[in-house]
Parts: structure tokens; C-alpha cells; sequence
């Protein structure tokens, strides 16, 4: 898989690393999806500023982009989560939603790895037989 052009052609801008013949996120990457999966209780992610923080800490595990987010992302953010939704709303949405989203990120490198794996085998949606 590690030689598939393809793939690592746009592995620089999705943050997943090669470790041997398998995808997988950075270990800080990994920490801090698992602790925002567990959900507010354990994340205190509860508010859209607590978000914006988690969103930029994300950034800078990942290391793609040097340049930080713009403080009116931290508005937006803010108004959104805070101000826009109801207190209901945004507090269903942190403990449930938020936390499927960083599990699904945490499935993302092993979804990208099948993908790979088994995207030869297929042609117009016909199965070839031609597996890696």
C-alpha cells in the first residue's frame, strides 16, 4: 500500500502517518480523539470556545499548517454553540454528536487503508477478483 502513488500523494494533507503497511493517526492525535469520544464528562469540551480550543490543539498534533486559526473562527464558533443554538441543542450535540465525530475520525485511517487495499478490485462497481 505504501507504494500507491495515489495515496501517497495526499497523505500530506490528511495527517495520517505509515507506520510498517497500515494508516494510523499521530499518538497525540489519537489521545486527544479518544478523550473527546468519551464525550463532556471527560473532554469538557461544553461550550463552542472550548471547541474552537480543541479544534486548534487538533491542528497543531497534526502539524499541517503552521498558521493558526483566526480569532473570528473562535467567534464564530462561540456565537454559534453558545448564542444560535439552544442550551438543549448544543448540550445534545456535545454529548452526543461531537463524540460519534471523533470515533468516526478514529475509524478514519483504518476506512482509508480498506479503501486502498481494495480499490484495484473494482471496476465501475464490478468486483474484479484482483486483490493486493
Amino acid at each position: 500500500m505504501e507504494k500507491r502513488e495515489d495515496l501517497r500523494s495526499i497523505l500530506p494533507y490528511l495527517g495520517v502517518v505509515v507506520e510498517g503497511s497500515s494508516l494510523q493517526w499521530p499518538s497525540p492525535v489519537i489521545e486527544r480523539l479518544k478523550a473527546i469520544s468519551r464525550g463532556p464528562s471527560h473532554n469538557g469540551i461544553q461550550s463552542g470556545e472550548l471547541l474552537f480550543l480543541a479544534i486548534s490543539d487538533l491542528r497543531l498534533s497534526l502539524s499541517l499548517s503552521s498558521q493558526r486559526l483566526s480569532a473570528s473562527a473562535s467567534h464564530g464558533y462561540t456565537l454559534f454553540f453558545d448564542e444560535l443554538l439552544s442550551t438543549t441543542q448544543s448540550t445534545k450535540w456535545f454529548a452526543e454528536v461531537l463524540p460519534a465525530l471523533a470515533n468516526l475520525l478514529l475509524l478514519f485511517p483504518s476506512l482509508l487503508e480498506f479503501h486502498y487495499r481494495n480499490a484495484d478490485a473494482f471496476i465501475d462497481g464490478v468486483q474484479t477478483g484482483f486483490l493486493y
